[in-house]
């Protein structure tokens, strides 16, 4: 799961006076992701590309506890490049000029929602309904949406509620990992992975309550039945973590992301362009 963690401006001055101080390690370009030669990766710590480059020999893996922290080691050139998810490396490229992605993704990674013996029976429902979902020009929008957003300007659908619901649905996000999930300007509650959920519910004829946790209080909303499954940032990645531990279940994967690698491309032209929250 991911945090918003806002850029200050201490991260900017390190793009004004990057060239100061001591004498600085060689950059070395990254062109193959399966080999990266000894080369320095960052990452934040407990993200999923934290759970999945720790152990290999390849590399020197440096974690840190926030985006802007890594970003200036990068600037530092105390890094050859960041590891993160697709979704904040597009958030990093709408703030940032001077980087590139490297072509090649580390890893798949599909989001999922997470339920306790409670919503079991929901996450049941769900895998049956996704298959059949999957096959439709609805989530063929949906997909081409995820996979074309930049970073920016999320957009939001008006996705309809069921028309006679039978059953409430509860559900628990946490709205700081946008743009999963998270509570528009007018309070509305979206982000792709509720986008899923509505569909879900509408299909099924549910009605949705969203219930808003923070990030150490989902658990709590799990185990004590608040919540009927949680919804927001869940991915794969943790699946044998999370399944291990009694009575907890995730959902088949709903969308597809993968971890990328970002590296400086431009020296001379590297610098903020925005303050970003991922």
């Amino acid at each position: 799961m991911k945090r918003i963690i806002a850029l200050t401006l201490s991260l900017v001055f390190v793009f004004l006076f990057a060239g100061c101080g001591g004498e600085l390690a060689e950059y070395r370009p990254i062109t193959d992701v399966n080999d990266f030669d000894g080369r320095r990766i960052g990452c934040i710590v407990g993200w999923e590309s934290d759970y999945l480059l720790t152990g290999r020999t390849d590399l020197t893996l440096r974690r840190y506890d926030s985006t802007a922290d890594m970003l200036m080691a990068l600037a530092y050139k105390q890094l050859d490049g960041i590891a993160v998810d697709e979704e904040t490396s597009r958030l990093v490229f709408a703030s940032m000029e001077g980087i590139s992605m490297v072509e090649e993704p580390i890893a798949y990674i599909g989001y999922t929602l997470m339920a306790s013996d409670h919503g079991k029976k929901y996450m049941d429902e769900f895998d049956e309904w996704l298959v059949e979902f999957m096959k439709t020009d609805e989530y063929k929008e949906y997909d081409e949406r995820n996979h074309s957003f930049d970073g920016e300007n999320f957009i939001k659908l008006d996705i309809e509620e069921a028309s006679n619901p039978t059953e409430e649905l509860n559900v628990g996000f946490i709205d700081i990992y946008y743009p999963c999930a998270f509570e528009d300007s007018t309070g509305y509650i979206t982000g792709f992975d509720i986008d899923i959920v509505r569909y879900f519910a509408r299909d099924m004829g549910y009605k949705l309550n969203f219930y808003l946790s923070s990030e150490a209080g989902v658990g709590e909303m799990i185990y004590n039945n608040k919540i009927d499954f949680y919804a927001g940032g869940t991915t794969e990645v943790y699946r044998d973590e999370y399944t291990s531990v009694d009575g907890i279940y995730m959902s088949q994967a709903f969308r597809k992301s993968y971890i990328r690698v970002i590296e400086v491309s431009d020296w001379d032209n590297l610098r903020m362009t925005g303050i970003i929250d991922d």
